[in-house]
């Protein structure tokens, strides 16, 4: 297996390229959040929805 030399260069490169990159993976990583807790909302209301109009099936049968 060959090994990899990675020059100075390289590597502050990568380095540079991390420290621009937490920040928009934090930022995702957030958004994917708040879309979960908005879709587990939804999912809950939904639920609510469906048991008013099984009352109001009962209600009318």
């Amino acid at each position: 297996m060959p090994s990899q030399n990675i020059t100075g260069r390289e590597l502050i490169t990568c380095v540079d390229y991390n420290k621009k990159l937490a920040p928009l993976k934090l930022e995702i990583l957030q958004a994917a959040g708040k879309m979960q807790l908005k879709l587990d909302e939804f999912i809950d209301c939904m639920d609510e929805m469906n048991k008013a109009v099984q009352k109001l099936k009962e209600l009318t049968a």
